[in-house]
């Protein structure tokens, strides 16, 4: 039986789930800590480098252990069951719920020059129906994620070049100073640069739908490169027209509760109020592959945790097109929850201190994979394993122990959402399937 995706789609959920809200938000807030044109780009190229060791990483982990549900399976497989099933639990609320929530909340934002009401509503809205779209037919459901993605791609591109085109250039400085250099080893840098790992958040969405991907051992790969070099190319180019139309005092004047805004503020810059309002629209119908994306991966590691914990069992019922309708609407809902209970910023900085202690996790697998079986090849040849791991993990770890330095109540939600998982453990008690 032909699989639901194939390379084209599996690399487009690897593109949608990357170029969501951080990309037109993060910029705002970045330079209230780094004021510094260079210094900006620097964080999205370290930022970029770390995903593609990060992607490498995890397509030696799928080549391991081939199966969708990503951080889950490859967890639970390496560590045992209870660190699997957190895993899978902190996946599911932390790198999906909290995300979609962030990303419908900014497409109802960036919606309001359209002449939306009710912001929440709106992010509300949003939801449900992308959902209803998916749970229909899995494989109509990826040519409505593929052509999104598409029309995406060529927003961002006509923004640039318009941009470009008719908007008036400021003079940017791209090539570091001493300064910038320095800056690198600061807190206010690494907190920014919280912001720019939530935007690459997304590298790995192919791994957690490898079951229903065509020729998976050559599609997933290829997928998680391309895809995270073609967003990473992208990224830098969007922050540098971000900044290139927009003067720097105007960027840095944004209140902070509207900094989200900051992609707007460059529209109208470059085009006016009236040409601010329609990018910012169109921005919002790029935002609508996002969320997509994120609910069809997301509901995947609901769907087999499912298979595996009798107690979640129906969780993992599909519908005669192979929809898993419980699956999405379960995390449809909770990302219901997020937007009407969390602000923007304060889902950004949770989402992105926990997934970087659980990425670090998950690669460090690796390395234990390695230890119990020395004999172990990985994938790429010598020069992969453990040189490029080690990059990853070192950018990661600097991440968590400034977090954790400069904003402990963030690492105490992020503590405490593990406790919460390790109880719903305890309570659905254990897997019907050995690790």
């Amino acid at each position: 039986m032909k699989k639901a995706f194939d390379l084209k789609t599996t690399t487009s959920f690897v593109i949608a789930n990357m170029i969501g809200v951080g990309v037109f938000v993060s910029l705002g807030y970045q330079l209230a800590g780094v004021p510094s044109v260079a210094g900006v780009l620097l964080l999205w190229i370290v930022g970029g480098i770390a995903s593609l060791c990060g992607a490498l990483s995890y397509v030696a982990l799928a080549s391991l252990m081939p199966r969708s549900g990503g951080e889950y399976h490859y967890v639970r497989t390496i560590y045992g069951d209870v660190w699997g099933f957190i895993a899978g639990f902190v996946t599911v609320v932390v790198g999906f719920g909290a995300p979609l929530a962030a990303s419908a909340i900014a497409f109802a934002t960036y919606s309001n020059g359209l002449g939306v009401l009710n912001l929440k509503l709106t992010a509300i809205l949003a939801v449900v129906l992308i959902s209803l779209i998916h749970s229909y037919d899995t494989r109509k459901g990826g040519d409505f994620h593929f052509g999104s993605t598409i029309i995406k791609m060529v927003l961002i591109v006509v923004f640039i070049v318009a941009a470009f085109l008719f908007g008036e250039g400021q003079e940017l400085r791209i090539m570091p100073s001493s300064a910038d250099w320095e800056m690198i080893f600061t807190p206010a840098f690494v907190i920014s640069f919280i912001y720019v790992t939530y935007a690459y958040t997304g590298w790995n969405a192919s791994v957690y739908i490898l079951d229903e991907v065509e020729d998976a051992e050559r599609t997933i790969p290829i997928s998680l490169l391309l895809g995270t070099g073609i967003v990473m190319f992208f990224y830098v180019l969007i922050n540098y027209t971000f900044m290139y139309v927009t003067p720097m005092q105007t960027l840095l004047d944004i209140p902070f509760e509207q900094k989200e805004m900051v992609a707007q503020v460059a529209a109208e810059s470059a085009f006016g109020k009236q040409g601010g309002m329609i990018v910012a629209g169109l921005i919002a119908i790029g935002l609508i592959a996002a969320l997509s994306s994120m609910l069809v991966t997301g509901s995947r590691v609901v769907k087999v945790m499912a298979e595996d914990y009798p107690k979640l069992g129906f969780l993992q019922a599909t519908n005669e097109r192979g929809a898993p309708q419980i699956a999405l609407f379960l995390l449809a809902g909770l990302a219901c929850f997020f937007i009407l209970t969390a602000t923007f910023d304060a889902v950004i900085n949770y989402a992105g201190f926990i997934l970087c202690c659980f990425g670090i996790l998950t690669i460090l697998g690796l390395f234990v994979v390695k230890y119990k079986n020395p004999a172990q090849k990985m994938p790429f040849g010598s020069w992969f394993f453990p040189f490029i791991p080690i990059i990853y993990l070192l950018i990661n770890f600097l991440i968590v122990g400034y977090m954790i330095s400069e904003k402990p109540m963030v690492a105490l939600v992020g503590v405490l959402t593990v406790v919460v998982g390790f109880g719903m453990y305890l309570f659905i008690g254990k897997p019907q399937k050995s690790s």
